[in-house]
This record gives C-alpha cells, sequence and structure tokens, in this order.
C-alpha cells in the first residue's frame, strides 16, 4: 500500500528545472539560490547555446548537419520532430534541443523522440508567449525512468 501511495505520489510531484535563456549569462547562474548546480552543468548550457557546435538542423522541410558527424546541438520546427527518428544514429550524441515552437503548442510536441536521444540533457524551447509553469513537467518520467533535463526558455523567433 505504501508503495503505491509513494509511486502516485512521486508521478504527480516531478518537476523539472526550468530556467530563462537570460539565466545562463555569466554569474547570474551561480547566484540563483534555487539553481541546482550539482545536477545540471550550466556552463556546459551556455557553451551549446552560445558557441559554435557540431549541429544538426531540421528546419524548413529540410535536414542540414554542420561541423562533426554526430552533432551536440539539434535546431528542430515543432513540426519536424517526428522526422529525427529516421536519423537517431547520427543524432546519438546531441546533448541539446532547441525546439521551435512557431506558435504552436507546448502540448503538441512529440515528446517521445526527445526520449529517444540517449545524450540529450538540454532541452530549448523558442515560443512566443511561454509559460513557465506549464514547462515544469514537459518530459515525465519515460517508462518508470526519471532523467535530469534541464528545460531552458526563451521568447523570440525562428533565427
Amino acid at each position: 500500500m505504501f508503495m503505491i501511495l509513494f509511486t502516485l505520489f512521486s508521478e504527480y510531484t516531478y518537476s523539472q528545472n526550468v530556467i530563462h535563456v537570460s539565466e545562463l549569462n555569466g554569474s547570474t547562474v551561480m547566484n540563483k539560490p534555487d539553481m541546482d548546480n550539482e545536477r545540471f552543468d550550466y556552463g556546459r548550457a551556455s557553451s551549446l547555446i552560445y558557441k559554435r557546435n557540431s549541429a544538426a538542423y531540421f528546419q524548413g522541410g529540410q535536414n542540414k548537419y554542420y561541423g562533426e558527424t554526430k552533432p551536440v546541438v539539434l535546431h528542430v520546427d515543432m513540426n519536424q520532430l517526428h522526422n529525427i527518428s529516421s536519423q537517431l544514429d547520427k543524432l546519438s550524441k546531441v546533448e541539446m534541443v532547441k525546439i521551435y515552437l512557431n506558435g504552436g503548442s507546448l502540448r503538441a510536441v512529440n515528446k517521445n523522440v526527445l526520449y529517444e536521444l540517449p545524450h540529450l540533457k538540454y532541452v530549448f524551447l523558442v515560443c512566443q508567449r511561454c509559460v513557465e509553469s506549464e514547462m515544469t513537467n514537459f518530459l515525465p518520467p519515460y517508462d518508470g525512468e526519471v532523467r535530469d533535463i534541464l528545460i531552458i526558455y526563451n521568447s523570440e523567433t525562428k533565427e
């Protein structure tokens, strides 16, 4: 009985760390008291966003790769997320996925393909009206496994 209650309680109380991209600038992250610096490498997240890295782009109906053969950053339009399933061998080293919602709903994002990326640590959501409370359970436990994935967001238009 205790295990059932514990399981139900843990599923409903799970939430992810969610930060605005501006919090990755400089020492802001290190001074923020609610940041979990032991679980997430904020310096690495910042490097993946602001530095040049090998990357794949699934945007505008096209797939393009730049840099190394196994990119660490994936830029994808929300409506093309399903296309990454056929490219998982090339995307096996991806640490960050930057998803452009393009006015779409966060609930409509195909999260199943994100669980197929074994090295995924960061999801960067680009949305028009980001609501932090909607992002805290963006990637709930999958098959009973909890993955520490930092959700980063920004309100901007597609690059």
